[in-house]
């Protein structure tokens, strides 16, 4: 059964959970995130950008993991402005 979590820091709180468990399967992906220039918030702005640009409402995990970890992967990516954005989380309960 999924769960659904709709407040912002609860889905930032999954988005973080997610990349955590990159870092433990990819040790060099937490050598990429422990990079002082990326954080969190800028992960989230680049996230919400990319998504209004595509003209989305509605992404996957999938996606949403791809474009976090293209953030931090990336040395030399724009963030994009802070969008106005509400993020709900459906995270499966395995």
């Amino acid at each position: 059964m999924a769960k659904t979590m709709k407040s912002n820091n609860s889905a930032i709180a999954v988005m973080q959970q997610m990349l955590q468990e990159r870092c433990i399967a990819e040790p060099m992906f937490a050598i990429k995130m422990a990079n002082p220039s990326k954080s969190m918030e800028g992960a989230i702005n680049y996230l919400c950008s990319q998504i209004q640009k595509s003209g989305l409402c509605v992404v996957d995990n999938d996606t949403v993991m791809n474009l976090l970890v293209h953030y931090f992967d990336e040395n030399e990516i724009e963030e994009g402005a802070k969008v106005n954005c509400n993020s709900t989380t459906v995270r499966d309960s395995r």
